[in-house]
C-alpha cells in the first residue's frame, strides 16, 4: 500500500483513493483500466484538460509502482514535469512530508518523459523506444502516454503493445 492509500485510509475522513485520483472512477467504468494491447484515445477541445487527465491516468499508474512512458510531441520534458507537479500538488496536499517525498520518488522512479519537438511519431518510433528503455535502462514499462497525437494502424499497434505487456493512452491532435 502507497502512503496515498495509507492516509485515505488512516486519517478517519470520508476521503477515498479514488477522490484523490479523479481517474479512479474512470478506470474503474472501464473494468479495472486498459489491459495490455489496448489503447485509450482522449479526445475533446482545446483546453478542456485532455493533457491533465492523460497525466492522472499515467499518476495512477506510477502510485502502483507502474512503469510509464510520457511521450510528448509538442512540450519540452520541463513542461510535462511542471505539469506532473502541479497535479501531484493537488493530490498530495495533506500528506506528512515524508509521505510525500516516498510518493515523489516513486514516481520519478517509474517515469521516462521523452519529448519529441519536431519529429515526427510513428508506431514504430513508440514500439523502439519501449525496447530501448528496457533493454538499456532496465525498465518495465506498462503504460504509454502520447499528449497530441493520432496513430496510423492503431490495430498493429495494439498487438505489438500487447507483445510487450503495455497499454496505451493518447490525447487526439
Amino acid at each position: 500500500m502507497n502512503p496515498l492509500e495509507r492516509h485515505s485510509r488512516g486519517s478517519g475522513s470520508s476521503k477515498t483513493e479514488a477522490s484523490r485520483l479523479p481517474v479512479a472512477r474512470l478506470t474503474a467504468l472501464l473494468g479495472g483500466g486498459l489491459r495490455e494491447g489496448e489503447i485509450g484515445r482522449i479526445c475533446g477541445k482545446a483546453g478542456v484538460g485532455k493533457s491533465s487527465l492523460l497525466v492522472q491516468l499515467a499518476l495512477e499508474r506510477l502510485f502502483k509502482g507502474e512503469g510509464v512512458i510520457h511521450i510528448s510531441p509538442r512540450y519540452s520534458p520541463q513542461h510535462v514535469r511542471d505539469q506532473y507537479d502541479s497535479i501531484l500538488e493537488g493530490q498530495l496536499h495533506g500528506l506528512r512530508p515524508l509521505e510525500r517525498s516516498e510518493l515523489l520518488l516513486l514516481v520519478e522512479r517509474h517515469r521516462v518523459i521523452h519529448a519529441m519537438r519536431g519529429t515526427p511519431l510513428s508506431k514504430e518510433r513508440v514500439i523502439n523506444l519501449v525496447e530501448t528503455a528496457q533493454q538499456l535502462m532496465e525498465f518495465q514499462t506498462r503504460l504509454v502516454v502520447v499528449d497530441g497525437w493520432e496513430p496510423e494502424a492503431p490495430n498493429i499497434l495494439a498487438e505489438q503493445l500487447q507483445a510487450h505487456g503495455i497499454s496505451l493512452w493518447y490525447t487526439a491532435l
